[in-house]
């Protein structure tokens, strides 16, 4: 039947999944941004794919900074006479404020917008790099590297996220598993290029380097401008920019549980890698830096196989699965005896690792609703940061290659946690299924690029201006 007036549009008002949080379906957006406007034909397409571009390069200098800082913590021992377990704590600090800056870094997006926060990011990184030059101890790294080159990347990579929404509706997922990739090319591309630059003008000298680098991020700031929003939309509280709602979900609480643990055990494979081997071994800085190189190329094999992988499989299972392999292969570090030895279970850990952190934000989007992203983003960073910070230091005091079992085995035990959750996500599944045309109520489901998930029933089947429907999903009220 053709309906002779313009579709009634049903939005779920009612309907809550069993942890309080709206239907990730058919909840409204956070933002305040209308369900419909005409710039949606504006998605996907022109403009969209030069921001993900500068998203993407986004990600690789921000992962190619703080995930290759074991190349610096070699030099920073040799230049200041200080133990391993002291100088973790200039990475532990960085990589820990990077993401423990996500709630604030989100009021800041969603209050001045992704291009001043990405100009904020980039000055601060460049600060940071620059009084780095000027350090005399390991306490003014803390400061300078750790905190203010930390926190423009946490601002940085935040960004690079919560830019997507606004120009991609059919392909969002898979540009930020897209954006996800440019971490794992960082990795390895930095890997390289550190190391060249200590060795050519010292760890000082690459400091002032490293700060011209970061002048880039204003490049992406330019082009990383957010869509106007409707004026006639209220502004989003604190409260709701902060999105504390998203904590009443228990599937979520159980996954940052997870992402502390993983943090807790993992993060030591990129910042503790490269003076264990060369220790244990007696390898040379530039061989422990290949093998730290190969990570990196197989962290990005890993997040390149995530996308076609993800139009095949749950997002949820792969994350799972992955999160448990990258445990094992981690333990594995401790029996090598060799480059080889060490660098085929650290590469292995590194392809898994590639795959699991692509499907990090599909995940929370499949727990909390994308509308409740940019505040669950925020939360998961949050503990990123906090397991990092308290992870390193402390697996930096264990002797050898107890480090690297402990820290496997802290990481598998995170892949029990989200398994734990994944299970009461798929259990719930049910609840999140779209209705499909009914004949007995004239229901039919909006495509994917519609509204979000929303209903519509043809107007001429009713004359009442809303409808809502209960959670017997079939039962109209």
């Amino acid at each position: 039947m053709t309906p002779s007036k313009p579709p009634i549009i049903i939005i779920n008002e009612n309907y809550d999944d069993d942890e309080g949080l709206p239907h990730p379906y058919t909840s409204r957006p956070m933002s305040g941004v209308p369900l419909k406007s005409s710039q949606d034909d504006e998605y996907d397409t022109g403009k969209a794919w030069l921001v993900l571009v500068a998203a993407f390069f986004g990600q690789m200098l921000i992962f190619g900074v703080e995930l290759t800082f074991g190349l610096y913590s070699v030099a920073y021992q040799e230049a200041f006479h200080q133990s391993e377990s002291v100088i973790s704590w200039v990475g532990a600090i960085s990589y820990g404020v990077m993401f423990i800056i996500g709630p604030l870094a989100s009021i800041l997006i969603s209050r001045m917008g992704v291009q001043i926060a990405m100009t904020v990011a980039g000055g601060l990184a460049v600060l940071g790099y620059i009084t780095s030059y000027f350090a005399q101890d390991h306490f003014h790294l803390y400061i300078s590297f750790g905190v203010l080159v930390g926190a423009g990347m946490g601002i940085g990579f935040l960004s690079c996220y919560a830019i997507l929404p606004d120009y991609f509706r059919k392909y969002l997922r898979m540009a930020s598993i897209i954006v996800s990739i440019g971490g794992g090319v960082g990795i390895f591309f930095f890997n390289a290029v550190f190391q060249h630059l200590i060795e050519e003008y010292g760890w000082r000298g690459s400091m002032l380097i490293n700060a011209g680098i970061c002048m880039h991020i204003f490049l992406f700031a330019l082009i990383m401008k957010s869509r106007r929003r409707d004026p006639s939309v209220r502004k989003p509280t604190i409260a709701e920019i902060m999105g504390v709602h998203v904590l009443a979900n228990v599937k979520f609480r159980i996954f940052l549980l997870h992402v502390f643990l993983w943090n807790v055990g993992f993060i030591i494979v990129f910042t503790l890698l490269n003076s264990f081997v060369i220790a244990r071994s007696g390898l040379t800085t530039e061989e422990a830096a290949l093998i730290g190189m190969f990570v990196g190329i197989l962290n990005t094999v890993g997040r390149i196989t995530s996308v076609p992988l993800e139009r095949f499989v749950s997002p949820v299972k792969v994350y799972v699965v992955t999160t448990l392999l990258m445990g094992v292969c981690q333990m594995g570090i401790a029996a090598g005896m060799s480059q080889i030895g060490y660098g085929v279970p650290a590469s292995a850990a590194g392809f898994f690792f590639g795959v699991m952190i692509c499907y990090l934000v599909p995940v929370i989007g499949e727990f909390v609703g994308f509308d409740n992203l940019s505040p669950a983003l925020g939360y998961s960073n949050f503990m990123q940061g906090v397991g990092a910070l308290v992870g390193t230091p402390l697996l930096a005091m264990l002797d050898g290659g107890t480090k690297f079992v402990l820290g496997g085995g802290i990481t598998t035990a995170s892949g029990v946690v989200i398994g734990y959750a994944a299970w009461r996500h798929l259990r719930d599944a049910h609840r999140t299924a779209v209705l499909g045309i009914d004949s007995g109520t004239g229901l039919n489901k909006l495509g994917a690029d519609d509204i979000g998930g929303g209903y519509v029933l043809p107007s001429s089947t009713i004359d009442a201006p809303s409808v809502k429907y209960s959670k017997n999903l079939g039962e109209m009220t």
